[in-house]
């Protein structure tokens, strides 16, 4: 082993030997090339503009500035999820959010420099926890983060038991009931206000029934129940409203047998009109 070792020692000191004279010119090349005007101008340009570049990037690429653009462009006329959607990311997968997938999101425009305002601080102090939050999913240039507004996906579920009804979401079909057990789920849905509606004809009678998302329970129950019941007047004409919704003209001594959404209205009322003013009969369910 001593021996081994005392060979390896004789090379190694012979390499240092041929290299030591090979670095000491090339260090005295390099110092002499820096000492020429022309390469020492080009390396000073070079430097100051990567200090330049880093200095924009990481104010141009930042938490803040990032916001700002997107703050600006939900600010803009237009169509506002065009607008948005390059800073909008799924927290989940860091994908951005498509065109598909918002379809039924109704994105609103800051009109008001107090709303941008106050979005902007919300923002600013988002955690992941949040539903919406600034993340970094990657790099630009290598060096400065790429900063997007992540949004978690939110997963509603309909239920209703009445078939054969349209079920839309904010305005727009997604499915038809089939069953008096009638589940519908969207999943992936960007954050925002949403309304469930159902629309179409049950034993005959029309249906329009509409109830919101209230942010926190993720099933919209829209189980109906009908309620049947009979109204008569003295009055020899006239109108009768349920709600705001109006039925055929009520004659007198006409016994009319009404079927109505239980949760539709609470009242309703009898309206006549005369030459001098109108009649209005009021009474609760």
């Amino acid at each position: 082993m001593d021996s081994l070792k005392e060979k390896w020692q004789k090379y190694f000191k012979k390499a240092q030997e041929i290299v030591a004279p090979l670095v000491g010119k090339l260090k005295q090349q390099l110092q002499d090339l820096l000492k020429k005007k022309p390469i020492r101008k080009t390396l000073i340009i070079i430097g100051s503009f990567f200090v330049l570049f880093g200095l924009w990037g990481s104010i141009h690429y930042s938490k803040a500035a990032t916001l700002d653009r997107y703050l600006k462009a939900r600010s803009a006329s237009g169509h506002t999820f065009e607008n948005i959607k390059e800073y909008m990311v799924w927290d989940d997968t860091n994908e951005l959010i498509t065109n598909d997938e918002a379809q039924y999101t109704k994105f609103s425009r800051l009109k008001t420099s107090a709303k941008k305002r106050s979005l902007r601080q919300k923002l600013l102090s988002a955690k992941a926890s949040d539903k919406l939050y600034l993340k970094s999913i990657g790099h630009k240039f290598f060096f400065f983060p790429d900063y997007r507004l992540a949004m978690k996906p939110l997963k509603l579920t309909l239920k209703t038991n009445i078939s054969g009804l349209d079920v839309l979401l904010n305005g727009k079909k997604i499915a038809t009931s089939d069953s008096d057990n009638y589940h519908v789920t969207v999943a992936h849905l960007p954050v925002d206000n949403y309304t469930f509606a159902l629309d179409g004809i049950h034993n005959g009678k029309e249906v329009e029934f509409s109830k919101n998302y209230d942010g926190k329970h993720q099933t919209v129950n829209m189980d109906l129940a009908f309620k049947n019941f009979t109204v008569k007047s003295n009055l020899s004409d006239g109108n009768l409203y349920f709600g705001k919704r109006k039925f055929l003209p009520f004659q007198m001594d006409n016994i009319m047998l009404i079927t109505i959404l239980l949760w539709e209205i609470n009242r309703f009322m009898l309206r006549k009109n005369f030459q001098m003013g109108q009649l209005s009969l009021t009474s609760n369910l």
